[in-house]
């Protein structure tokens, strides 16, 4: 039987017509039922096609087709496959005829045949056009049969995440939920569909690696498991030990041993000790252990694993491999080498024995052992278990030399696992360095950032062949360690030759780190916008990628399940797709070189590029990559480039929590204001000291770009003191201080290939602003938008432009998702004052708050950040004046996933961000001065600039002249100016005022300096 499937039958109720042999079908149905239920498929096939054959006798249609679906159902069952097909071919012959269109039997069948193609067939996307059929029949049906819908649903979720659509799955999975609880009233039935559906959200969600949402899932289907089945019961076993693997993965060992004794206790009383799901706990509590690094507790565990595994026979062979590496990792944490490849090398053969040599597994079982022998300083062992890892890994190239590394990557044409190629040649690289490390040998670390540099190219294909972004951000995070490794190796070089080549390498590994995805997403906007292609062969360059995801998919699969034969077709057939797909690229290189140039041409960015290009004469680079350990940072010039090892990463959030909570800690500036003082002063100079002026002291630089890595995304630089503030400064006068902001100005982006990409933009907007001034008026309760508080300033903010600048204003109920959407793509800046709602735990789901007053019931009026990035603008700049928008959850490898980088997404060269939440008659007057410095001709970065400065020195006291007030808006991406279109009555022609002679002129000037001089409070 296939557990993958819940399979209900639809009972109809028999009236009274007084024939016996009607009663008799009846009572042969309700037996196939009963067997159907006790898995005795062959009993209920017989008991089915008896009472389908009364029902044909007196053409009762209705139980006959139930009784054929049946039939169906079971052939499915025992995997009669060619029966299955001619049963439901002969349902198809007549049953419209019979029962009428779109009937509920005729829905229900193509949801079976679903069934057949998924199990007999593997063909899964046959399968879902039958189950979607099947779906669309039964939602067009007067009224909705929620036990079919139930079916359908489980079947379409199943279904998207065996071909690992998982967000198809769970949207699947959540619909069915909606109806549920919409149309059932409570009852254990209504529990028993709710449950199946929370379980098989929550494995999808642990499939994705979203733990905490598989978590909340599992939960909820635990509490309907114990409700329907019972604490005791099988199933609940099973929920427990899934919450227990989720659990682990969130490094909740507590937890994790609670759940796994749960299930264990279950298991031991309906299985037994020697039974599968037996080992399985044992081998997850000794993962626990492991976790915990209670590495003797774990090594009783796993030998408790392989002792049940062995005796199971053939059950446990498929286990018994991942148990003699799980024993084999922990005795080599113990020291006990001897032991460690004793169980590897066990691991090993049975694995060449059923696998061969050529298996991702296998090379896995390589990588451990090359583990194993690094741990003893065995490197020659090593590297040769490390080269064997390399050809178990692929098919098509053979060597001798455990040095072997560029080379292996240049030639080779297949590997079978991405994530696995980059994570065994990342390993190399280590050896390498291990071994200089030891002999002195120059010429090995030589040849490891040779392989690292070559290895960046196999990491840049890999990604090119994603089509979905969540993928490649996967991916981004995956291969984060080839980056710091690369880092450390240069920087080594550069410290003993002092050839400033090797920073260059090092910072082009950098650079690749950060915002991979980001710039990948904006180049082929920019490419697809500009490079002409026709949409034919976008359209076939998505389905190639499509293609090769799928035929990856099934190659797994396959080897999972030791098909060989079909190992070898479909890695044949993979090969034949990339082919296609690298012709193709090479006729878009040869027919649409805009287009490939923006989107296919591997450029890495360069040191030198970033020197000619990006920096003016007065400009400084700072890029910072935050490792596992090291801090280091980059300082470019148009001259020079200069590399600093600042410190330590946990020493550098440290720092950065305790100066983010002195900018943000309102609470503590009004009750304590000289502590608050005293605190922000000691962390500011102390952040300078240690993390900025290494780079920038003594320097000619009146402008810094900043590219910020990991929790250096969360402060302004802005802030920073340059000198310490001793004892002078005992008024506790926040105006007087030495920031950062007095000396340079500051810009910021995700990566310097952003800013490239970014500065190559064009702009083909109405040189207008777009504002929108949100009000939350809302009277409800219990719901986000009724926590929403009022923001009074807004409207006065946006109020001002719309008396200065043409353009779209909009306030109230105007200003709604609805109808920002159909305006967003006409205007050159958009303006938007309102609430931002971050989501630091899924930072798809942060939003803008527009006001409610949306007219179509699509729009919500929450505007998320997965909208955003799927948006067409054609803005130069986005103003987000609203709370944390620049604020996010940092990526490994991808940077800070927030409100702003879902603008960036969806094209926006330039933004302004917050990165707290914001006093809003602070943001008015802020606001106010940045677009009258960018309309005076200012750039964008020493606009915002002026603004705080002008703000700090002339229109705030007190403790309104605290950074908190000012310091949150950040500008980020491309710099220069914007040209704005002032009202007309503002417009003065110069041949205007010359007729005019001086006199307006004058006037003119004297008004302007006049407001100047005005100073504003809040």
């Amino acid at each position: 039987m296939n557990f993958r499937y819940l399979f209900f039958f639809f009972l109809f109720t028999t009236p009274l017509v007084g024939q016996n042999d009607l009663l008799i079908a009846d009572s042969l149905y309700s037996k196939a039922s009963e067997m159907n239920r006790a898995v005795k498929y062959d009993l209920a096939l017989t008991y089915a096609t008896q009472a389908q054959a009364i029902y044909l006798k007196y053409e009762k249609w209705e139980r006959y087709y139930l009784t054929k679906q049946m039939e169906l159902d079971f052939n499915v069952n025992l995997m009669n496959y060619a029966v299955a097909k001619r049963v439901y071919e002969e349902i198809m012959e007549k049953i419209v005829e019979r029962l009428g269109p779109n009937s509920l039997q005729e829905a229900v069948s193509h949801g079976s045949a679903g069934n057949l193609f998924s199990d007999g067939d593997q063909d899964y996307e046959k399968a879902y056009d039958y189950y979607t059929k099947a779906l669309g029949m039964l939602l067009s049906q007067d009224s909705l049969n929620v036990n079919a819908l139930n079916i359908t649903y489980g079947q379409l979720a199943v279904n998207r995440s065996t071909l690992g659509l998982m967000d198809d799955a769970i949207e699947y999975g959540k619909t069915a939920i909606d109806v549920i609880k919409r149309e059932l009233p409570p009852s254990v039935t209504r529990d028993e569909y709710l449950s199946f559906h929370y379980r098989t959200i929550g494995d999808c969600y642990m499939d994705k690696g979203a733990f905490q949402e598989a978590l909340e899932y599992q939960k909820e289907a635990l509490a309907l498991y114990k409700k329907v089945y019972g604490k005791g019961h099988l199933r609940t076993g099973i929920v427990y030990h899934g919450l227990a693997d989720i659990s682990r993965e969130l490094y909740q060992s507590k937890e994790a041993l609670h759940y796994n004794h749960k299930a264990l206790d279950i298991f031991l009383e309906h299985l037994g000790a020697k039974h599968l799901y037996v080992a399985l706990t044992y081998n997850n509590m000794g993962n626990v252990f492991l976790l915990q690094k209670d590495y003797e507790k774990s090594a009783i565990y796993f030998q408790k694993t392989i002792e049940i595994a062995e005796q199971l026979g053939d059950e446990g062979m498929d286990y018994l491999p991942i148990a003699y590496v799980n024993l084999g990792l922990v005795s080599n944490q113990l020291k006990n080498y001897k032991k460690a490849e004793k169980y590897i090398q066990k691991a090993l053969e049975m694995d060449i024995d059923v696998l061969g040599k050529h298996h991702v597994e296998v090379a896995e079982d390589y990588n451990y052992l090359t583990l194993c022998y690094q741990s003893q300083e065995k490197w020659e062992q090593a590297l040769r278990a490390n080269l064997a890892a390399i050809l178990a890994n692929t098919t098509n190239y053979e060597t001798q030399d455990p040095y072997a590394f560029a080379e292996v990557l240049e030639q080779a044409t297949f590997f079978t696992n991405p994530y696995l190629t980059v994570e065994i040649f990342t390993y190399k690289a280590f050896l390498l360095q291990s071994i200089y490390e030891e002999t002195g040998d120059l010429e090995l670390l030589k040849h490891a950032l040779t392989g690292i540099m070559e290895l960046l190219t196999f990491i840049d294909k890999t990604k090119q062949q994603f089509f979905v972004i969540e993928d490649e951000i996967d991916f981004s995070s995956e291969v984060n360690s080839v980056y710091e490794l690369g880092i450390l190796i240069a920087g080594e070089l550069y410290k003993v030759t002092k050839d400033k080549s090797y920073l260059k390498s090092a910072f082009v590994l950098a650079e690749k780190n950060k915002s991979e995805a980001l710039g990948n997403v904006l180049q082929s906007n920019s490419a697809i916008k500009i490079g002409n292609v026709p949409d034919s062969l976008q359209e076939e360059e998505k389905r190639l990628k499509e293609n090769i995801a799928e035929v990856e998919y099934y190659l797994i699969e396959a080897q999972m399940v030791r098909n060989l034969t079909e190992v070898k077709e479909l890695e044949a057939e993979l090969f034949e797709l990339k082919r296609k797909l690298e012709k193709l690229i090479e006729a878009i290189e040869t027919n649409y070189p805009a287009y490939y140039e923006l989107k296919y041409a591997m450029d890495w960015m360069k040191a030198s590029e970033v020197q000619s290009n990006l920096l003016g004469a007065k400009d400084m680079l700072l890029e910072y990559f935050v490792g596992d350990s090291v801090v280091y940072l980059f300082a470019v010039t148009t001259n020079d480039i200069n590399f600093y090892p600042l410190g330590t990463k946990k020493d550098m959030r440290r720092t950065i929590r305790q100066l983010r909570e002195s900018l943000t800690n309102l609470k503590q500036l009004s009750k304590q204001p000289r502590i608050s003082f005293e605190q922000f002063c000691h962390h500011a100079h102390d952040f300078y000291r240690h993390w900025v002026e290494p780079a920038i002291k003594g320097k000619d630089v009146e402008r810094l770009i900043i590219i910020p890595d990991d929790y250096l995304n969360f402060i302004p630089f802005e802030v920073l003191l340059t000198v310490p503030t001793g004892q002078s400064h005992h008024d506790q006068d926040y105006k007087k201080l030495a920031y950062l902001l007095s000396d340079y100005q500051v810009n910021y982006s995700y990566s310097a290939r952003l800013l490239r990409a970014n500065k190559a933009k064009e702009v083909a907007a109405n040189q207008q602003i777009l504002a929108f001034a949100a009000s939350y008026d809302y009277t409800g309760t219990g719901t986000t938008r009724s926590q929403l508080n009022p923001l009074p300033s807004v409207a006065k903010e946006v109020t001002g432009l719309e008396a200065k600048f043409d353009g779209h204003y909009l306030y109230q109920k105007e200003a709604n998702e609805e109808t920002f959407k159909s305006l967003v793509a006409r205007y050159s800046i958009i303006h938007l004052a309102m609430h931002g709602l971050l989501n630091s735990k899924h930072p798809e789901l942060s939003c803008l708050a527009f006001s409610l007053g949306s007219d179509s019931t699509k729009y919500d009026d929450f505007l998320y950040a997965h909208e955003i990035a799927n948006l067409k603008m054609n803005a130069d700049l986005v103003v987000l004046s609203a709370c944390e928008t620049g604020y996010g959850k940092f990526e490994g490898g991808e940077g800070v996933m927030s409100l702003a980088r879902s603008f960036m997404y969806a094209g926006i060269p330039s933004l302004v961000v917050s990165l707290w939440q914001v006093n809003d008659n602070a943001t008015a007057i802020i606001m106010e001065s940045l677009y009258q410095n960018i309309a005076q001709g200012m750039t964008k970065a020493a606009a915002l600039r002026q603004a705080k400065l002008d703000y700090l020195t002339e229109k705030s006291r007190g403790i309104a002249s605290h950074p908190n007030f000012w310091a949150a808006f950040i500008h980020l991406g491309k710099d220069g100016s914007i040209e704005l279109q002032p009202k007309q009555e503002q417009k003065i022609s110069i041949w205007g005022g010359i007729l005019a002679g001086g006199f307006l002129l004058g006037l003119l000037i004297f008004f302007v300096k006049k407001k100047k001089q005005e100073k504003t409070f809040i």
